[in-house]
């Protein structure tokens, strides 16, 4: 059985209590494919020494001659520290993440560079137990196209919008500074038996994300809104060679409440060279204006793993009638180097 101490378990119950998730920034189906993303204090929580991942994210392929897109890549690594001076291997990790987030039309481009780093605490003597916290620290890059805008005052008179326009437009390109913060505790066994939970808060500085920044348009202030954001996942083995994952996902940010929830299944083919097959999905949902509660698409995953290597592809079924057509669809891929075992739970897809 895993062992939890009365601190740590009011953080799990605590993190069950969050509710959650994305409003306005890039969402990923397979959010635990992207793990700075999902928490700082995640940077470096993996067993070995280097990883490397990305995710790609494309929405309403088949309703947009330009579908929505988001792209995620980052490496991040571990370092062991105290092993010489304690059993307890503490460990920092530092890594570096880049997000884009396209929307056609205007072309709205929102481009991250983060920078990260956490401290990874271990609680006992078997090194079964850590907590982890972090921080992201970086740039957000926003810009729009005015080529696509056309006004009133541009209209020719014989159907055409090609004259000069009197509208005063601001700068289409800014820059602000960002900071996001995290804590993840997690805890595993020999038996392969684990658990982790983490909270986190994204855009703590609130920066200021209006076009209209200027003296010229009167120094307009929008901020960008803090994202607070939970999540819990388990490993249950089944055996030697079948583990089931479930996971919940939540976030709340700028009053859009929403989360998801459901479970992939591990299936080891080949224990030597590392071969296994993930399969699963899970339901999305956001809670309404009126407080309702409405589920809006169910994700189908199918993951590969071979060494060191996982690939994950995963597909949007929406419940929604107006969305019923659309097609979204993400892959994802990572890279562990240096891997070692799974008493440290590294999340996958």
């Amino acid at each position: 059985m895993i062992k939890i101490s009365p601190f740590l378990a009011v953080l799990f119950f605590v993190t069950l209590s969050v509710l959650n998730i994305q409003g306005q920034d890039a969402t990923f189906s397979q959010a635990f494919a992207s793990p700075m993303t999902l928490n700082p204090a995640l940077t470096g929580s993996f067993d070995g020494r280097l990883r490397v991942t990305s995710i790609y994210h494309n929405q309403w392929t088949d309703q947009l001659n330009d579908p929505i897109s988001s792209y995620s890549a980052s490496m991040d690594m571990r370092f062991p520290l105290g092993r010489f001076k304690s059993n307890k291997q503490n460990a920092l990790g530092f890594g570096v993440v880049a997000i884009t987030d396209r929307t056609p039309g205007i072309n709205l481009n929102s481009n991250s560079l983060l920078v990260g780093g956490a401290f990874h605490k271990s609680l006992n003597l078997q090194n079964t137990q850590f907590l982890s916290a972090g921080i992201n620290f970086g740039v957000i890059q926003r810009s729009m196209s005015y080529q696509n805008i056309f006004f009133s005052d541009q209209f020719n008179g014989l159907g055409a919008y090609d004259q000069q326009s009197a509208e005063d437009l601001p700068e289409n390109n800014y820059a602000i500074a960002d900071l996001s913060a995290g804590i993840v505790y997690q805890v595993s066994n020999k038996n392969n038996y684990g658990l982790y939970t983490g909270l986190s808060f994204h855009h703590i500085n609130s920066p200021n994300s209006s076009f209209y920044r200027t003296e010229e348009f009167d120094n307009v202030v929008i901020e960008l809104p803090t994202r607070y954001a939970a999540f819990i996942a388990a490993r249950i083995p089944f055996g030697n060679t079948v583990q089931m994952l479930p996971r919940m996902n939540m976030a709340y940010q700028n009053d859009r409440l929403d989360g998801n929830a459901g479970t992939t299944f591990r299936f080891m083919l080949d224990k030597y060279s590392g071969t296994a097959i993930h399969i699963g999905g899970w339901v999305q949902a956001d809670e309404h204006i009126d407080n309702s509660l409405e589920f809006n698409y169910l994700v189908g995953m199918l993951g590969i793993e071979y060494s060191n290597v996982l690939m994950g592809f995963s597909r949007d079924f929406n419940f929604n009638q107006i969305n019923t057509l659309g097609k979204t669809w993400e892959v994802s891929v990572a890279y562990l180097g240096n891997y070692d075992d799974e008493l440290v739970l590294c999340p996958k897809f």
